[in-house]
């Protein structure tokens, strides 16, 4: 007969980077995850703080499987996409073209004078 392995509180809960010992896999989540990942679509993991994201991912995959882009807040499609090139190791350059009256090659938004 094998011993019990016992552990602390301290290691089976509180906030850890690293799968907890008490996770436990759900089916209906996990194999879903790994499903839409054959289908070599890009899959972004979202929600609320201490939901399971990070054990999700670090549960059903290897580190060298993913890219990790941490979002902030008013992020829009645009510094998503140079987070992401960023973490592929991409250069990523951004500028803004200028006419010859210096002016924004956008438009500006209509603004109301105050003179």
């Amino acid at each position: 007969m094998s011993a019990e392995k016992v552990n602390k509180t301290s290691e089976v809960f509180g906030v850890s980077r690293e799968i907890p010992l008490n996770y436990v896999e759900r089916t209906n989540v996990d194999d879903k995850f790994i499903s839409c990942l054959a289908m070599q679509k890009h899959v972004i993991i979202f929600g609320s703080s201490k939901q399971g994201k990070t054990s999700l991912r670090k549960h059903c995959l290897n580190e060298d499987d993913y890219i990790l882009v941490q979002c902030r807040n008013g992020w829009g499609l645009e510094k998503l996409a140079e987070g992401i090139l960023k973490q592929a190791g991409y250069a990523v350059e951004v500028s803004s073209e200028r006419t010859v009256e210096n002016r924004s090659s956008h438009p500006e938004p209509n603004l109301p004078s105050l003179m």
